[in-house]
């Protein structure tokens, strides 16, 4: 009987421990992609700026994807001009 303290002290602290992290992961989700930290401050869901636009192009070269990092590329060349 003298280790049924101790015993709830501890569930009680795990259970602390896991509500925390459920509340920090529900309150700080990182965004998925490299630039929808960039389109969540504009607020739009299609890149029109330059700098988003080369952080899509970007994460799609580093992911050897040309065919949809080189329009990306080309866009924001175009925009930058």
């Amino acid at each position: 009987m003298g280790n049924w303290p101790h015993r709830v002290l501890w569930a009680s602290i795990i259970a602390v421990i896991i509500a925390a992290a459920v509340v920090m992961n529900l309150v700080h989700r990182s965004p998925r992609t490299p630039w929808d930290s960039i389109l969540a401050k504009v607020g739009h869901s299609h890149p029109n700026s330059v700098k988003a636009l080369i952080a899509k192009a970007n994460y799609f070269y580093w992911l050897h994807n040309l065919s949809k990092s080189t329009p990306l590329y080309e866009r924001a060349e175009e925009l930058a001009a």
